[in-house]
């Protein structure tokens, strides 16, 4: 059970939030490619549109991410350990969430709206560059495996729509998200910690983080 703590709120969360990251990509990308600055720029258009998809799509992934992250770090009910002595800090003397729904309720009635919104603009400083990045990557490499087919678009038996083959958008994909991640982790790690941290009494506040760029 402790693998797969906070198990359901990804699912319930991630889901919904995955299919509109991917949507508001491809609408944002569509509506910009169209005007003319971002027709001439195509990458700036991919850029620009992986930073309005993570935008929107944060407004789901980021309650699910504090849900999820503060249920595999939390205290054992029994005896009070944490995994790590590291995570001890976050969770001395709180008392640890029964399930993903109880967290939910437990965080917006002590901490309101902005606990369960905590690190949404450390997230927007992680993943949005993650996400502008990648697209931008991702898109160019595509590309360069269409060009690379030379297929004479003259010949009536050449087909119209050539895209990229499965095997060719998996190694894009990798290849993009490797180096997204690569540029990005150090704000991936910031996010992550202001995150974790509950509101705290004043015994502890020595050491609470007041925002992103403490972390940092």
């Amino acid at each position: 059970a402790g693998l797969y703590r906070g198990v359901a709120a990804s699912l319930v969360g991630g889901v919904p939030a995955t299919a509109l990251y991917m949507t508001s990509y491809e609408a944002s990308k569509g509506l910009l490619s169209a005007l003319p600055l971002f027709a001439s720029l195509p990458w700036l258009a991919h850029l620009t549109s992986g930073m309005i998809a993570e935008a929107v799509s944060c407004i789901i992934f980021v309650p699910v991410d504090v849900i999820k992250e503060r249920l595999q770090v939390q205290a054992k009910q029994a005896g009070g350990a944490t995994s790590t002595a590291s995570d001890s800090r976050f969770l001395a003397g709180v008392t640890p969430y029964k399930n993903s729904w109880d967290a939910l309720r437990s965080i917006v009635k002590s901490e309101g709206l902005s606990g369960i919104y905590k690190g949404y603009g450390a997230t927007l400083l992680s993943f949005g560059p993650w996400s502008a990045i990648y697209f931008v990557v991702y898109e160019k490499l595509k590309n360069l495996a269409i060009a690379a087919k030379r297929v004479d678009t003259a010949d009536p038996s050449s087909p119209s729509n050539l895209d990229v083959t499965f095997l060719e958008s998996l190694i894009a994909s990798s290849s993009a998200s490797a180096f997204a991640a690569f540029l990005t982790s150090p704000l991936d790690l910031a996010k992550l910690r202001y995150q974790l941290q509950r509101r705290l009494d004043t015994k502890m506040g020595s050491w609470a983080y007041r925002g992103a760029d403490r972390v940092v």
